[in-house]
């Protein structure tokens, strides 16, 4: 797994390499891409694709790679762990598109995608030197890498908002309380669904399947004590944040209203 790891890191400088000099098929989604990973603000400015391969490939390459990259962190053995991650990706991405409506999503792709690029070189580089079972080994026993790691991995995490705001006002002629007020809309959508189905399903046997197929955990504690008593975890936290992520959206939705101002 380390070494698909590598590989995939290594298809990703292509990318960033090609988006700096590439010309020709591709170059316009990788410079997409690239821009939207680390300068947003100037996505606006880019023309939309002639060509349809890159309208496809702006959104494609980076979903190929997220799913790719989850799958080896899960040794290709934990669906219920991609389920809520990239469920989650899917349905964010799946708000702001209809946020957008009839306009070219192509700038929107670019951010989104270029985020996804930018989680994901940050866990493939960690999963790069001793793959799956190292990560998770210095995850739980290196306390300062574990801090490190969990920082810049939320820092990335908020990133991805800031920039669908910012595209959002820029190209897609939102103000900037509505940009602000669905993107809010489009972060509690995932986090009301999500939450909504693992309690449904109840906290104890969410986590005893995701441990089932993860092995982090030994396998006999659900069994005798349930993951949860035994890490002290309230088993109404799911339903918890399933109101909340309800309260976000339609927060995000009353906000919203009677805010849009067409594009220029």
């Amino acid at each position: 797994m380390a070494w698909a790891a590598r590989a995939l890191l290594a298809s990703i400088l292509l990318l960033v390499l090609f988006g700096l000099y590439g010309r020709g098929f591709g170059a316009a989604a990788a410079r997409g891409l690239l821009l939207g990973a680390l300068r947003p603000w100037r996505v606006a400015a880019l023309p939309v694709p002639v060509t349809r391969a890159d309208r496809v490939l702006v959104w494609l390459v980076p979903a190929v790679l997220l799913v790719a990259s989850r799958l080896v962190l899960t040794w290709f053995a934990a669906p219920a762990h991609l389920l809520v991650t990239l469920g989650g990706w899917a349905m964010f991405a799946l708000v702001v598109r209809l946020v957008v409506g009839r306009r070219d999503p192509f700038h929107l792709w670019a951010v989104i995608g270029g985020v996804a690029l930018l989680r994901s070189v940050l866990l493939l580089a960690a999963l790069a030197g001793r793959g799956p079972g190292g990560y998770w080994f210095a995850f739980w026993t290196a306390p300062g890498l574990r801090a490190a790691y969990v920082t810049v991995a939320f820092a990335a995490f908020c990133w991805l908002f800031v920039v669908v705001a910012v595209v959002l006002r820029d190209r897609y002629g939102l103000r900037r309380a509505s940009a602000v007020a669905l993107t809010l809309t489009a972060v509690g959508v995932p986090l009301g669904v999500l939450s909504a189905l693992v309690s449904i399903v109840g906290l104890e046997r969410a986590l005893t399947v995701w441990n089932d197929q993860l092995a982090l955990l030994p396998w006999g504690l659900s069994r005798i004590l349930g993951i949860t008593v035994h890490l002290g975890i309230p088993a109404q936290l799911p339903a918890y944040a399933a109101a909340a992520g309800i309260a976000v959206a339609a927060a995000g939705l009353l906000l919203s209203l009677g805010r849009h101002r067409q594009s220029a």
